[in-house]
């Protein structure tokens, strides 16, 4: 294939692309806490921390108001927590939040959706106190021992994208999955469970949401 009849045939793919789609990215904040009756005992110890977010998205126009999204966010679920000496320490679990295919119902740049959520657990970083010095050190929880690294459960939000393309909105992430893995021989583990809030802003390119009115099917 000649390089010509490539750029062709990519120009006409990014055209049905744009429109039908549109792309773009988002930065906010994030705020996560546990939850689970085998952590109410400690809730008092464990503070949430807000940490900032960013995502990348593509959402695809199926129908007048149906749109389908997906979307990639990169979060920090960040806690401190004080020892019996009344030190503050902190734990910080950096994710990656892929939401595959998320239906979507949308009205003049409103959007409601609901769907499926996988949270990849990438670094895990905790402070230690110096048994020698007293002095507060921070470490790579490399091996991520008895840790599970994924989190299956469920995204659901609100956004609303402004004629210039700007989007505000609102996702809440509720995960199934504990967050400690079962060791070998034990009955139970404990049962700890993430959920998150995220608050985000962003831009997009391609088609624009309030546009879903219109039916390029002809229907």
């Amino acid at each position: 294939m000649k390089l010509y009849t490539f750029v062709f045939l990519l120009l006409c793919c990014a055209n049905v692309f744009a429109q039908r789609a549109n792309i773009g990215f988002r930065g906010g904040i994030s705020w996560s806490e546990y939850r689970g009756k085998d952590f109410k005992d400690t809730a008092a110890y464990f503070n949430s921390r807000v940490q900032p977010t960013f995502g990348v998205f593509a959402n695809y126009y199926l129908d007048k108001y149906l749109w389908i999204k997906t979307e990639f966010n990169y979060m920090n679920r960040s806690f401190s927590r004080t020892d019996s000496d009344g030190q503050v320490l902190r734990e910080n679990y950096y994710y990656l939040d892929i939401h595959p295919i998320t239906p979507s119902f949308h009205f003049k740049g409103f959007q409601a959706f609901v769907g499926p959520a996988v949270s990849l657990l990438l670094i895990s970083k905790k402070d230690s106190v110096e048994s020698l010095t007293g002095s507060i050190k921070t470490y790579s929880d490399v091996n991520m021992v008895n840790k599970n690294r994924y989190d299956l459960g469920f995204v659901a939000g609100i956004e609303y994208e402004f004629k210039e393309r700007y989007n505000i909105g609102f996702r809440y992430t509720h995960g199934f999955t504990s967050i400690f893995q079962t060791p070998l021989g034990a009955e139970k583990n404990t049962q700890w469970y993430n959920q998150s809030f995220l608050f985000t802003i962003g831009y997009s390119f391609g088609i624009k949401s309030e546009v879903s009115e219109i039916d390029y099917r002809g229907n």
